[in-house]
């Protein structure tokens, strides 16, 4: 075997041992950098879980970014690696929140039909979808700034993110009714985002007390016939299937 021949097998071999330490380091990155994006999932549910309870505990107006840094246990920069604005994060939990109550919400909904022994009424479903809704003062309160106070002010990316959930949202509701009424797909995705549409109108446009405030008789008046629950029905009550 002549020398070159000695050489070209060592070069070969020490090629092979160089390819195989590069497959095992993009091997070792490509777990590094999933096990590095679940954590910085598990990171932003943390954030989120956080600013939950921070928000039922001081509102809306007195919650910061520094604040939630503080009772995170987190640097305040940390937070705008996940959300660039506080108005982000909000309007993330807000999704979140509505996603869960909506969840909420069907599961009552099955649990009550598998008990009756009759299909549920529209009047009746429209009670219930209100009075699930406000069980939560959180989402009730959120609901009534997402349009104006909190989708303004977040990235465009957020933003769309925030309506491809709701369209989600709007999905499973709309496969409810279709269930429920027999109407076809597209009547019930109607259906759901006029529901959808009707309670956040409610929110901002319904008039309401506060506590301690002192009104006039006819304000006292106009509160009873123009209530968040009233105008909401007034919208969904004529939108009955057919």
């Amino acid at each position: 075997m002549t020398a070159s021949h000695l050489i070209g097998g060592h070069l070969n071999v020490y090629h092979s041992k160089l390819q195989m330490q590069a497959d095992k380091g993009l091997e070792i990155m490509g777990q590094r950098r999933a096990i590095s994006q679940d954590a910085k999932l598990a990171r932003r549910g943390d954030i989120l879980t956080a600013a939950e309870t921070l928000l039922r505990a001081v509102g809306y107006d007195d919650f910061t970014m520094q604040k939630l840094a503080g009772s995170a246990g987190l640097a305040k920069g940390t937070l705008y690696l996940y959300f660039t604005t506080r108005e982000e994060l909000v309007l993330a939990l807000y999704t979140d929140l509505t996603k869960s109550w909506i969840e909420r919400f069907l599961a009552a909904e099955k649990a009550s039909a598998e008990k009756a022994n009759h299909a549920p009424l529209y009047d009746d479903i429209c009670q219930r979808f209100y009075n699930s809704f406000i069980d939560d003062d959180l989402l009730v309160d959120l609901a009534a700034r997402a349009a104006s106070a909190l989708e303004p002010h977040v990235p465009s990316k957020a933003y769309s993110e925030a309506k491809r959930a709701s369209a989600l949202i709007a999905k499973r509701l709309g496969g409810y009714f279709c269930a429920v009424f027999g109407v076809p797909a597209a009547a019930g995705q109607r259906l759901a985002w006029a529901f959808l549409a009707a309670l956040s109108g409610a929110q901002q446009r319904g008039i309401r007390l506060y506590a301690d405030q002192i009104v006039p008789e006819d304000i006292h008046k106009l509160c009873d016939i123009a209530s968040c629950k009233n105008v909401f029905l007034n919208m969904v009550l004529p939108l009955t299937p057919k």
